[in-house]
């Protein structure tokens, strides 16, 4: 009995990747080397804004919940206004849902959450989902914002600094798809072998002739 190997091939999926790149998105702001390495200071319009690292949350499925604090920097007399984006991706990186919120002079203003599944939603948004929900997103604050809080040119302008973030961020996001690869397998087979017959061996008897 002899063993003998067989090898086979077989395709397996590598697996799928999603990723948020938060140093390719620091670099979009300018890098970040505020805060000991924790935020990117840069100007828009004449104001001075601070953006934090974000905090990423993986959420069932394989998706993210991205949460991101954006400041407006007054001056040294006044307070800054704060800011907080919000973004949930499904596990392949496609935008499911948008909001933020505006803390400025004590008062909170709050954006509608621009969702962009569903019939209502693409009729909203139409072709471009990530343009347009930026572009819904910063008219939804500007109006809020206006009727709430003193007018200044920093803060009039930070509807806008809160889009160039979610449009700076979504452009770090990247998917791949699983890769199938090669993998071997070993099956062991096993081959019955006859064993050899002996066969007896037959010896003829001398002749004897008369005579000699």
């Amino acid at each position: 009995m002899k063993v003998f190997l067989i090898f086979f091939f077989s395709l397996v999926s590598a697996g799928a990747q999603l990723v948020v790149d938060v140093e390719a998105f620091g670099k979009e702001l300018g890098g970040w080397d505020s805060k000991r390495k924790k935020a990117a200071d840069y100007s828009m319009s004449a104001s001075e804004y601070r953006t934090f690292r974000p905090v990423i949350t993986e959420t069932p499925g394989g998706g993210r919940f991205i949460s991101l604090r954006i400041d407006n920097r007054r001056g040294f007399l006044s307070s800054d206004d704060h800011a907080l984006l919000q973004v949930t991706l499904d596990g392949k990186g496609t935008l499911l849902a948008l909001e933020s919120s505006i803390y400025a002079q004590g008062k909170s203003i709050k954006s509608d959450v621009v969702l962009t599944t569903g019939k209502e939603a693409a009729a909203v948004l139409g072709g471009d989902i990530i343009l347009n929900a930026g572009l819904k997103l910063a008219k939804d604050l500007s109006a809020k914002l206006a009727g709430e809080a003193k007018v200044e040119a920093g803060r009039v302008v930070f509807p806008a600094v809160i889009v160039h973030n979610y449009n700076k961020l979504m452009k770090c996001v990247t998917y791949t798809d699983p890769i199938p690869k090669a993998e071997v397998v070993e099956v062991p087979v096993v081959v019955p072998v006859e064993e050899p017959k002996i066969e007896e061996l037959k010896v003829d008897e001398p002749k004897v002739l008369v005579g000699e």
